[in-house]
């Protein structure tokens, strides 16, 4: 039964339905529970790699062999994330990994996930407070650190944490999860709850946390301390690099100086910018969320009262992600490649019997090497039906994400929901929206100086993404992927 569930798992991996309603449907099938599923997945991960380092096995057999382990590793982190992980604790775990001793690490990963069991954690917050509460009674807060918490790590490494002004309390909670990372998330809307009845009763009150705070995992009699962030964390590519910054300022200054560009345009760009720094700069994950979604649904509405801003997100950011789709992932890859040439001349990827060329000139990590081979049955095939799959897909998922993201605004806006767990929407929402001015900035600051008398609107930055994807649709091919897909990198 469970080698029919894992087919059926690939099965549903290939047409590409969602993890989560796999993890459901796997468990009615086996008739077994969370803690049964993750343990078959662990052990399937484990024969699996019980074959490492590979060697000796024929090429299509080692892809294949990746591409299970790769449906396996995916199915087993949606599932521990499911029933209370933290990404972030995954991430963590993985990191720790060590390739050439991959079976111990294995085995430390695996006892690092204990189903059985949720640990113990104490959280203590540091708060600041208005000058209302520092003269009222409030038995939840202390004004002092727990004595009980003052370890020797604790005094030694955080004094200024454990000092108190009059202006500061401490409030700590006990919880049970399985990490650390899912703990704070738990303590934290324990906190929330207090903070909301007492800004009721005070309607002037400030209490504001710390944007760190310190975790203590009871073992037995002993307390292990470290200090984490309390803000949500979100995936994210960070670019700071001056340079950018001076092209972004460039190009805004002369989108708002320029003579055909409409106002409206200007207009949203800077609501929109405004919005996705207020939504970064928040502590709250339901208000970064919302910050987002405001800011990309006004990119997109129209004053036109029949015309539905929700269709219209759906229909022009899907053209414009597909449009980008293809070109960026074979410029990401193809950079990738190159950094580990190390100055060795090899040719793009894209080009013809590139990849067996580049194998001979340099040594590739295996799980390069796999993500080139999936590519090679797809977009790197060259062929219009594999390509139009792969494109076909992506518009898939792409329609999907937004409308779950579209879901979950309507639950927090309009049924006042309190979300904690929507990290990963709300990374793919900001990605989204930051896309879309990166996308918005380039092609407003092309125009400028056209020797074309029309005003540029958002319906030309519409249009001239749907007319790309159409062109890349009608004839797909690579070398129309990379001239029509226009690409900004990320900010």
């Amino acid at each position: 039964m469970n080698a029919l569930a894992i087919h059926l798992y690939l099965t549903i991996r290939y047409i590409n339905l969602s993890f989560n309603h796999f993890g459901d449907f796997y468990r009615i099938i086996v008739n077994t529970k969370s803690q049964k599923y993750i343990s078959n997945l662990l052990s399937e991960i484990k024969d699996l790699t019980s074959l490492l380092p590979f060697e000796g096995i024929k090429e299509c057999q080692l892809m294949d062999n990746l591409h299970k382990l790769d449906c396996l590793i995916s199915s087993l982190c949606s599932e521990l994330i499911y029933i209370g992980f933290s990404k972030s604790y995954l991430y963590t775990c993985a990191k720790n990994f060590k390739i050439k001793n991959f079976s111990d690490s294995y085995e430390k990963f695996v006892s690092l996930i204990n189903l059985e069991n949720k640990k113990d954690y104490i959280i203590i917050f540091k708060l600041s407070v208005s000058r209302t509460e520092a003269d009222v009674d409030l038995p939840e807060f202390s004004k002092l650190y727990p004595e009980e918490y003052k370890t020797e790590w604790v005094i030694n490494r955080r004094p200024n944490f454990i000092t108190s002004l009059n202006n500061q309390r401490f409030y700590s909670v006990n919880v049970k999860s399985y990490d650390e990372f899912a703990a704070i998330k738990q303590a934290k809307e324990k906190l929330s709850n207090h903070l909301d009845r007492i800004h009721f009763a005070l309607h002037n009150s400030k209490m504001i946390p710390l944007l760190s705070a310190l975790v203590l995992e009871k073992r037995g009699e002993i307390l292990y301390v470290s200090d984490h962030s309390t803000l949500p964390i979100l995936d994210s590519i960070n670019q700071e690099e001056q340079t950018r910054i001076n092209i972004i300022q460039d190009r805004l200054n002369a989108i708002h100086a320029s003579n055909n560009i409409t106002t409206d345009v200007t207009n949203r760009i800077n609501a929109a910018l405004r919005h996705l720094r207020i939504g970064d700069a928040d502590t709250e994950i339901e208000q970064r969320f919302i910050n987002y979604w405001i800011a990309l649904e006004f990119l997109f509405s129209t004053p036109i009262a029949s015309d539905s801003t929700f269709g219209r997100i759906k229909d022009n950011l899907v053209s414009i992600l597909v449009s980008c789709y293809g070109k960026r992932n074979l410029l990401a890859i193809d950079a990738q490649v190159r950094s580990i040439a190390k100055g060795i001349e090899i040719p793009h990827i894209w080009e013809k019997d590139a990849i067996s060329d580049i194998k001979d000139r340099i040594k590739l990590p295996i799980l390069l090497e796999y993500r080139l081979n999936r590519y090679s049955t797809h977009i790197l095939s060259n062929k219009e039906k594999d390509i139009r799959k792969y494109l076909e897909l992506h518009r898939q998922n792409v329609t999907w994400q937004i409308a779950r993201i579209y879901r979950l605004r309507n639950e927090l806006i309009h049924e006042a929901a309190i979300k904690q767990d929507i990290e990963s929407l709300a990374s793919n929402l900001r990605y989204y929206l930051i896309f879309i001015l990166n996308q918005a900035v380039r092609f407003f600051s092309s125009r400028i100086g056209s020797i074309m008398s029309r005003k540029y609107d958002m319906e030309s930055f519409f249009m001239h993404f749907d007319l790309m994807r159409a062109a890349i649709e009608k004839e797909p091919s690579i070398s129309g992927v990379l001239s029509y897909g226009d690409l900004e990198d990320n900010i």
